[in-house]
């Protein structure tokens, strides 16, 4: 038997984000952003001090699609992580160049 969402407190969101934060960002948490994503215009609504996506954009999207979304984004994340790991060594390879290896520095700016 299915049965309705009932959201996640700010707290469970808070947990959630700075559980994938540790992982892929160095942010912390600021309760303005589920506030941004309310209203109107946004993404989610509050229903007895609970939070959940809007009903209206969940019509004809199934849990596949949903965890399948979820992971496109942890991939995202991940990716960008990993990219700027990447970029941060890269530079900090460059900065332990000799001073005679300027051209080298410059490529890095360029």
């Amino acid at each position: 038997m299915r049965r309705e969402f009932s959201g996640l407190t700010e707290k469970e969101i808070q947990r959630g984000f700075c559980e994938i934060a540790g992982k892929y960002l160095k942010s912390d948490y600021h309760s303005t952003y589920i506030a941004r994503r309310l209203g109107p215009r946004g993404f989610l609504e509050t229903i007895d001090g609970r939070y959940r996506i809007r009903q209206s954009l969940l019509k004809r999207v199934s849990i596949e699609e949903l965890a399948a979304l979820h992971d496109e984004l942890v991939a995202s994340l991940k990716s960008a992580y990993e990219e700027r790991q990447a970029a941060m060594q890269r530079l900090e390879a460059t900065c332990k160049l000799p001073p005679e290896c300027i051209a080298e520095r410059h490529s890095l700016i360029n």
